[in-house]
């Protein structure tokens, strides 16, 4: 580990800490609340690709109301079936969050589009969405310049891609000597399987096409298993599962971590 710690290596900077999740809503609360702005999101996923590795994470989701049901006791959601052409999610809104939406009327009305960001969760074996914030729901369909798909629109770029291996190196020191022969830059997947979060990042963003194409063309991956690795994660100021880092090749950090929501924001920062 010698060399991971020479120079201006991250080792010796006892000042950082998790970058605070980027927002991925782009105006201020309340500013996309008219009927007249489309809201703008900058990832939405389709709601055919949410399974279980989304639970306990969020969502972008857009869409048209189907159907809509009352809250029948305090304690008890309002709801309404929200389709995007590729699926179905019932969106959860507690009766404290749906006093707040002012446009929550319009909401009752089957045919009206709208976009929002919800926690997925399970209920009675189906996945659902909880609405947590009033602003975090729009009327409208999403800018399309901002809703970008995720995976290549062709579906042999996407096959290409998708058989890319991921080869992940398993110390630091085996990703220093790679990085330098190749003259990439290292990315640090701090992972713990028993992690919802970390199956997520791990499992979702890391498996996802252009990622992967990505790392294999910049990057060099390494894998340190927080569970077995503490105290070096510690060390390194990961502290939450599904934390990435970003390095060159000695061992100098890039910028600050970042605990990926989408593979977007992980590709953003791997630019």
């Amino acid at each position: 580990m010698s060399r991971w710690r020479a120079g201006k290596s991250f080792l010796g900077r006892e000042t950082w800490s998790l970058v605070a999740l980027v927002l991925l809503w782009l105006p201020a609360p309340g500013e996309a609340q008219t009927t007249t702005e489309r809201p703008q999101a900058r990832f939405v996923v389709p709601i055919a690709r949410i399974d279980r590795t989304y639970l306990k994470n969020e969502a972008t989701v857009q869409g048209t109301i189907t159907s809509y049901k009352p809250s029948w006791r305090e304690t008890a959601p309002h709801s309404f079936v929200l389709s995007d052409g590729t699926g179905n999610l019932r969106i959860a809104v507690w009766p404290n969050v749906w006093e707040k939406i002012p446009f929550k009327e319009q909401l009752k009305q089957e045919g009206q589009e709208i976009t929002a960001r919800v926690t997925i969760a399970e209920f009675r074996g189906a996945l659902e969405g909880h609405l947590d914030k009033a602003d975090q729901i729009w009327l409208g369909l999403a800018a399309p310049e901002l809703a970008k798909p995720l995976i290549p629109t062709s579906a042999q770029t996407k096959a290409t891609m998708t058989a890319l291996p991921l080869n992940w190196k398993r110390t630091i020191n085996e990703a220093l000597e790679e990085a330098k022969k190749t003259n990439k830059n290292i990315v640090i997947l701090f992972a713990n399987p028993e992690s919802d979060n970390g199956r997520y990042v791990e499992e979702k963003i890391f498996g996802d096409p252009l990622v992967r194409a990505r790392l294999a063309e910049k990057y060099v991956p390494v894998r340190i298993d927080m569970r077995t690795d503490a105290e070096l994660a510690r060390r390194l100021q990961a502290f939450r599962a599904g934390t990435v880092g970003f390095y060159n090749s000695n061992g100098q950090s890039l910028r600050q971590h970042l605990v990926p929501r989408n593979a977007e924001e992980l590709l953003e920062a791997m630019k």
